[in-house]
């Protein structure tokens, strides 16, 4: 019978030995997309350059570190992103080996290193996993030591977290809040502290640059306008988001409105973005309200990034069929044993980090609702669903539940299929 600590171990060396595999593997390839953006970011910083302010601050920076000390080169982003890997080990370990059943967080540590996404994005330099770390390391401080100094370091990470994807800027701000209405201590409000002080001086820093108010970036406002204008589509609603304008298909239309609100100087540009978008949700109100239950549906079904690029990129179709098809089975697993060790609120052993973990994965989700989704967005949170799972104790047998969870499993399942359907019309 191994021990807890073996058993953490063994999962643990899998976790980033696997990883090591497949930076050897992707050494010499391209990066794409959102990756090579954040690269060829981190690229001008070291040159010297003044980069836009469209981008987030915190992995370009990041990554700039990096490429000062190791050189200008791909393979150097893509190491970067270990010891986030690692950390997000490191404290899954720390949660086994101290509060939780280590056998269900060593499995979870496994089932990360298996699931599809997290191939791509625990290796390409992307902001997903640097959130997921920062995040899963803010609730491990709080738990550690529930105490003014925690609540510090907690809203050190989150701040830092808010810098690499301005979106937690709605968790930061409300999870301090959601913990001093559950918990009546005031030091939990020292979250607010770093996060004044690190958005502060980052905001004052950029705007300074570009002689212009930035608030982290420029991204949100162009993206809430990608994900409610007229021609975006009533389920992909990241459709827009993903794909050049130039590519066909793209509704001139779409384009004429997009180049003309491109071309407005920048220090304009947000507040048109902005107005254009609220003027269509006045205008339509409907299709805001279809869009954004899509966006809510979207962001509870497996992820296909992987498996799409694997397809549509690179002609392989067969490994990428086989990665949507682990994806669908993993998360569909995933998703049902956070179910069936649910507690409900009426069960009067109702551990108190469930609630925290779903205030922090409401809050983080919710800016997604509003502008566009997609299912590589839950990436972050997931590994807090680890720790819904892994609670000590037996799962709950009684008849609300079993029915609850059949009825939980059934909704899942048609959300999987409207997904599915979506994608064999358009790979997501």
């Amino acid at each position: 019978m191994f021990r807890p600590d073996r058993i953490l171990g063994i999962a643990f060396l899998v976790a980033i030995l696997s990883r090591v595999v497949i930076l050897i593997l992707s050494h010499y390839a391209t990066l794409l997309g959102d990756a090579w953006q954040y690269d060829h970011v981190a690229h001008q910083l070291i040159g010297g350059e003044r980069p836009s302010p469209y981008w987030p601050p915190g992995l370009p920076y990041y990554l700039a570190a990096w490429k000062s000390l190791f050189g200008d080169a791909a393979w150097v982003s893509r190491w970067a992103m270990l010891p986030w890997w690692g950390g997000l080990m490191g404290l899954l370990w720390v949660w086994g080996r101290k509060w939780l059943d280590a056998r269900w967080v060593a499995g979870g540590m496994v089932f990360l290193s298996l699931y599809p996404e997290w191939w791509m994005h625990s290796v390409e330099p992307l902001s997903h996993l640097p959130v997921a770390t920062l995040l899963l390391g803010a609730l491990t401080a709080q738990k550690a030591n529930q105490t003014a100094r925690s609540s510090i370091i907690a809203g050190l990470l989150i701040a830092a977290a808010v810098l690499f994807r301005p979106s937690v800027l709605l968790l930061a701000l409300g999870f301090p809040l959601f913990l001093y209405f559950r918990s009546r201590r005031r030091h939990v409000l020292l979250h607010y502290l770093p996060l004044l002080l690190i958005v502060g001086a980052t905001s004052f820093g950029l705007s300074q640059q570009h002689g212009r108010f930035v608030l982290l970036n420029d991204a949100n406002a162009r993206n809430f306008y990608l994900g409610n204008n007229a021609w975006t589509h009533w389920y992909r609603t990241w459709e827009q988001g993903s794909t050049w304008v130039g590519e066909p298909g793209m509704a001139e239309g779409f384009r004429a409105e997009l180049k003309d609100l491109e071309a407005i100087p920048p220090v304009k540009r947000s507040k048109a973005y902005w107005g254009v978008a609220s003027q269509q949700i006045a205008a339509a109100p409907l299709d805001f309200v279809v869009r954004t239950t899509s966006r809510i549906r979207t962001l509870a079904v497996f992820d296909t990034a992987y498996g799409a690029r694997q397809i549509g990129t690179h002609g392989r179709k067969l490994w990428g069929m086989m990665a949507l098809g682990l994806s669908a089975l993993m998360f569909g697993l995933g998703m049902a044993l956070v179910g069936k060790r649910w507690r409900f609120p009426h069960d009067s052993e109702t551990p108190s980090l469930q609630r925290a973990v779903v205030g922090m994965a409401i809050l983080y989700l919710l800016p997604y609702c509003f502008s566009f989704s997609h299912p590589t967005y839950h990436l972050a949170i997931l590994p807090l669903g680890i720790l819904l799972v892994a609670r000590r104790g037996k799962s709950l047998a009684g008849k609300f539940h079993r029915h609850s969870w059949w009825i939980f499993l059934g909704i899942l399942g048609l959300l999987q299929i409207e997904w599915i359907l979506h994608m064999l019309g358009g790979m997501g």
